[in-house]
């Protein structure tokens, strides 16, 4: 029983440590209490904006990153924000679209040899943030693009307040999802794609 408590409390130790490192980096405001009585023991984490609040009873056999994955995965389900990115390519015209836009009018000039049109679009999970650098973690969750890597991880730099952006996004001071991704796209320049391996391994400070 001595070696059961004092691993426990081992175990405990750990999680409160990486539950506060958790709970810095997320996009979403959360505050947690641990519970410790003889009808509960684990931890109520409370997502602040909407003060829901969810139970999830420790389980001292599961390494403590897994236990943490699956409260991140709850709040994920629920509450992390979401982006929509539009991407557009440049498109050369054939001698038919050529011809059929002199016949409505314009000039050879005004028509070009190109055009911009939209291939697709893409859904991201705003995952992690590094609020100090203006440092965002995005993870692709659909796309309609050939080629695409749904899961991959790419890092941004914010060039403005990155919480300033959350907290209008979070208090719904954007129009809608599309004027908050237009947002963030027009002042974030990409930085890399990360390796999901060690992304999962990745200490606070480390995603620079």
């Amino acid at each position: 029983m001595l070696f059961q408590n004092t691993a426990e409390r081992e175990w405990r130790d750990v999680f409160l440590k990486k539950m506060a490192g958790f709970t810095k980096k997320s996009p979403v405001l959360l505050s947690f209490n641990i519970v410790s009585n003889l009808d509960k023991n684990g931890v109520v984490v409370e997502h602040i904006n909407t003060k829901s609040t969810y139970f999830f009873e420790f389980d001292y056999n599961m390494p403590v990153r897994d236990f943490i994955a699956s409260i991140k995965n709850k709040l994920v389900a629920e509450h992390y924000p979401r982006l929509i990115e539009d991407v557009y390519r440049e498109k050369e015209l054939t001698t038919e679209e050529v011809a059929s836009r002199i016949q409505l009018g314009k000039t050879v000039t005004e028509v070009g040899k190109y055009e911009v049109v939209k291939v697709g679009s893409r859904i991201y999970r705003l995952d992690r943030i590094i609020a100090y650098r203006n440092v965002a973690l995005l993870v692709l969750e659909q796309s309609d693009i050939e080629g695409d890597e749904i899961g991959a991880i790419l890092q941004y730099r914010y060039s403005g307040s990155l919480i300033l952006f959350l907290k209008k996004y979070r208090e719904n001071l954007y129009k809608d999802i599309k004027t908050a991704s237009n947002e963030f796209w027009l002042n974030s320049v990409f930085v890399r794609q990360l390796n999901a391996t060690k992304y999962e391994g990745l200490k606070e400070g480390d995603e620079e």
